[in-house]
């Protein structure tokens, strides 16, 4: 679409500047979401083993604690995370860092540090508590729906939770 500006942070923004606008893709998937109300952020990423590995760069230390506790995503003799699951929730807490990332729109925003997802049970559809700590607390909610092998999260002031496809 050629209205697709960047400004220079590399957050991209609609040039008729009206709307409230965040793009993701990964591999074959694309997600948008425009608001005219309200500040946005969408991600999607497909699972891969790749999160594991970087992991301990997004995740904070309450994370890792209650990961640690999870039944099923530790490897009881080294106690890294590991396993499906372990990239299912992994790859569901990254992509939902990225959508609030691109909502909160902070520059350079430690993932690990600044941001935090409250603990929760995975399911194929929900809603994920968090919180960013950068100047001030702020807390939020994310949309989460899993379509097989990837996640799509998205983020609004309020959350507006709708069926992927149905304009806001």
């Amino acid at each position: 679409y050629s209205g697709i500006r960047v400004n220079k942070h590399g957050r991209p923004f609609l040039e008729d500047g009206i709307r409230h606008f965040s793009i993701s893709h990964s591999a074959n998937m694309v997600a948008a979401v425009v608001s005219r109300d309200c500040g946005v952020g969408v991600d999607v990423e497909f699972i891969t083993p790749r999160v594991l590995k970087v992991a301990p760069r997004f995740l904070g230390v309450n994370e890792r604690q209650w990961l640690s506790e999870y039944p099923g995503l530790v490897d009881p003799i080294t106690g890294a995370l590991g396993g499906n699951e372990a990239m299912r929730v992994c790859t569901l807490m990254w992509s939902a860092k990225e959508a609030a990332y691109k909502w909160l729109g902070i520059p350079g925003l430690d993932f690990a540090d600044s941001l935090e997802i409250e603990a929760f049970t995975p399911v194929a559809e929900g809603e994920l508590k968090a919180r960013c700590r950068k100047d001030r607390e702020l807390s939020f909610r994310i949309g989460y729906r899993s379509f097989g092998d990837c996640w799509l999260t998205w983020i609004a002031e309020p959350l507006i939770m709708h069926q992927p496809g149905i304009a806001l």
